[in-house]
């Protein structure tokens, strides 16, 4: 749908037609152009919003900073951000009735679909090749049923990574901070934007993998 919309600022920009002095001649290019413009008007026409929201999506863009300018943008992000809050509150029942143990909120990423979410936001590109020297072997003792780091100071503030494809970086950086601590070191934020910026394995904002950076630490130096 946004394609189309961008077809149509398109179309709208590009001459189709020749004119001469008794005849109209109309290119294929025109013939296509007509087409988009008729299906973006019928869905423009026909989409319904819930007036009762109204309040809420002004609101939900003054706070995260959205406009909107390709005409008919604003109509087609405010169905999916309507339809985000349909999810919402579907869920906050069932959370209500006991059938979820977690709540959901709108947040940034209201006027997004999922598509666009997994595209823009997760970076995840696991390694090919296994590390040797990844085993795990668990502390004596019993271990707990569960662990809170927040409460045992191990966790710094959360960070937004943008529309930048990091999250690999923020994780690695997260695990480190964590292990520092755990090891009598201050907590210090470290930097997703240097490991983006200089991994090599990695491929910036097009994704990466957290453990080519997790597992060399002697590398973090200038973090």
């Amino acid at each position: 749908m946004f394609r189309d919309l961008m077809m149509r600022q398109e179309c709208l920009k590009s001459p189709s037609t020749v004119i001469t002095h008794q005849n109209l001649k109309v290119s294929p290019r025109m013939t296509l152009c007509g087409s988009v413009l008729l299906v973006v008007g019928s869905v423009l026409v026909h989409a319904t919003h819930n007036p009762a929201l109204d309040t809420a999506w002004e609101d939900w863009k003054s706070t995260h900073q959205r406009e909107y300018f390709i005409l008919g943008e604003e109509a087609i992000r405010r169905s999916i951000w309507e339809k985000n809050m349909q999810l919402i509150e579907a869920h906050n029942q069932e959370y209500e009735l006991g059938i979820h143990s977690y709540e959901l909120g709108m947040n940034h990423l209201g006027d997004m679909t999922r598509e666009e979410v997994v595209e823009k936001m997760m970076g995840f590109r696991p390694g090919m090749q296994a590390e040797s020297n990844n085993t795990f072997v668990p502390e004596s003792g019993p271990v707990p049923t569960s662990i809170d780091h927040r409460k045992n100071g191990r966790v710094t503030p959360v960070r937004q990574q943008g529309s930048c494809g990091s999250c690999w970086a923020f994780s690695a950086a997260g695990a480190l901070e964590g292990q520092l601590k755990m090891k009598g070191k201050n907590l210090v934020d470290l930097s997703p934007q240097n490991l983006v910026d200089c991994v090599g394995q990695d491929t910036g904002c097009n994704g990466g993998w957290m453990v080519y950076d997790s597992l060399r630490p002697q590398e973090w130096h200038s973090l």
